[in-house]
């Protein structure tokens, strides 16, 4: 489950998650560094998921429907996957950056 998992280990990972943490809290965080566009949409991604998994309407209409609207939401979920390997990237690249100044300061200094 990516909001439940992947998001906080990313967060923590970026030293933006707290334990308390509600998952909008983590939504609202997401927003801010630009993985996700619109806390609300995922909130709308987990109640689809919850219907198609835990509910099993007798209505083959409802069921088709609901795998029609997945795969149209699969292509966002693969966006902000993609987002989040690019902000670890990126995080990661500036960390050396800033690594390799501090210890190109310290040389010069000595």
């Amino acid at each position: 489950m990516m909001g439940e998992k992947l998001f906080k280990v990313f967060l923590d990972e970026i030293g933006e998650y707290k334990d308390n943490m509600s998952l909008l809290d983590l939504l609202d965080k997401l927003e801010k560094f630009e993985i996700i566009e619109n806390s609300m949409d995922w909130m709308e991604y987990r109640k689809l998921r919850n219907k198609l998994t835990h509910e099993y309407p007798n209505n083959e209409a409802d069921v088709i429907n609901g795998i029609k609207i997945a795969m149209e939401v699969f292509d966002k979920i693969e966006t902000i996957l993609s987002k989040i390997k690019s902000k670890k990237v990126e995080i990661y690249n500036y960390s050396r950056r800033e690594d390799y100044l501090r210890v190109k300061k310290r040389k010069n200094i000595r």
